[in-house]
């Protein structure tokens, strides 16, 4: 395949879902009735279309990805506490013990990732990925510039979205912060330091004024106690229960090996996996933001092959960064899109960075 993403597909560029998972659930409405096709990425929204009950076949062309989702399941086997320290989530310095202990229920391929890579086993693979050291050095070399920690911590103690918005109006939103967050999250920063040019190769003109505004609409619109998105990116770690991933709660540590039996992961393209797939074989899609990396007749083939494997009904959500893509007007016959349904969700989207959901629907 001679497209965008075939130079991300050997690195580890997420260890962490960054789409707000509450939106997949209103859109697909998983359950133990479904079949869904979901981007792997790093395994987190998948796990939690599982925990809802649903089969999940989850698709990635980065081995790098499918070996993060796998260690992620592969934890099952330690108990909770263990689990939380493997991650990264709470200190420790066992984690290579821990990575030793559940090694064996990975695949080949899998364990020859992390054990070229016992480094980011060492940190706590929750911060490894390209995307979340990029955050990493935004939170420790630029915020402090800004603002100070306790500062930062007090967003995250307020009980009300008047209290948000007053801090956001009295301590937080001066020159400073406008200036070096438009410059850190650049397309010219992002591009060498958080994402990759290839990821920015259908975006144009400067984003750093459209980040600003979807901070602030974050921030002073959304509750942020159950906000884990932001809490990482400001704080470092999730400071609320309500903030942390379905798969990190206790609870759902507790039902990884039901998911497990759900779940299947695969390592492919979209389109390696659709081809030659029977028609009405899956009830729902999560694309995460696939179609950003991809020309609009790109996106018109891959969109084409996805609606002849849905079911009639079945649900397609993506998401938009920069890039806007959605269903053309060729195939207005084979989807539908359900936009005053995609409006309302991405008004309550958690995480900051996308622009536009889309929710479409097969005929």
């Amino acid at each position: 395949m001679s497209d965008a993403r075939q130079p991300l597909a050997a690195r580890l560029n997420y260890a962490q879902c960054w789409e707000d998972v509450r939106l997949l659930f209103e859109a697909l409405e998983p359950g133990p009735d479904q079949h869904l096709l979901s981007v792997a990425s790093a395994g987190d929204n998948s796990i939690a279309l599982a925990l809802r009950g649903a089969r999940v076949t989850a698709v990635d062309l980065s081995m790098p990805q499918i070996a993060c989702a796998e260690l992620k399941l592969a934890g099952r086997f330690l108990e909770y506490p263990e689990y939380r320290r493997l991650l990264g989530l709470d200190p420790g310095s066992d984690r290579v013990r821990l990575y030793e202990a559940v090694r064996a229920h990975l695949s080949e391929d899998a364990r020859g990732f992390w054990d070229g890579r016992r480094d980011l086993v060492t940190r706590g693979i929750l911060g490894g990925g390209r995307f979340e050291t990029y955050l990493a050095t935004f939170r420790t070399r630029v915020l402090p510039l800004i603002h100070r920690r306790s500062t930062t911590l007090k967003w995250f103690q307020l009980d009300s979205l008047y209290a948000q918005r007053r801090f956001w109006e009295d301590r937080w939103d001066n020159r400073r912060w406008r200036a070096l967050f438009k410059v850190f999250f650049s397309r010219r920063v992002m591009a060498a330091r958080g994402r990759s040019p290839e990821q920015f190769a259908h975006v144009e003109g400067p984003i750093g004024d459209i980040l600003v505004a979807r901070a602030r609409h974050v921030l002073t619109e959304l509750p942020l106690r159950d906000n884990g998105y932001v809490q990482w990116m400001l704080a470092g770690t999730f400071l609320t229960e309500e903030g942390l991933p379905p798969y990190l709660t206790e609870g759902g540590h507790a039902r990884l090996g039901e998911v497990a039996q759900r779940l299947e992961l695969v390592h492919a393209s979209l389109e390696d996996h659709l081809e030659g797939l029977p028609e009405d074989t899956y009830d729902g899609f999560n694309l995460s933001d696939i179609f950003e990396y991809l020309t609009e007749d790109h996106t018109e083939t891959l969109l084409a092959a996805l609606a002849r494997a849905g079911r009639s009904g079945a649900r397609l959500a993506y998401w938009n960064l920069f890039v806007p893509r959605s269903r053309p007007a060729s195939l207005s016959d084979r989807l539908h899109p359900l936009a005053d349904l995609a409006a309302t969700l991405i008004s309550q989207d958690r995480a900051f960075v996308y622009g536009a959901f889309r929710v479409e629907e097969v005929r």
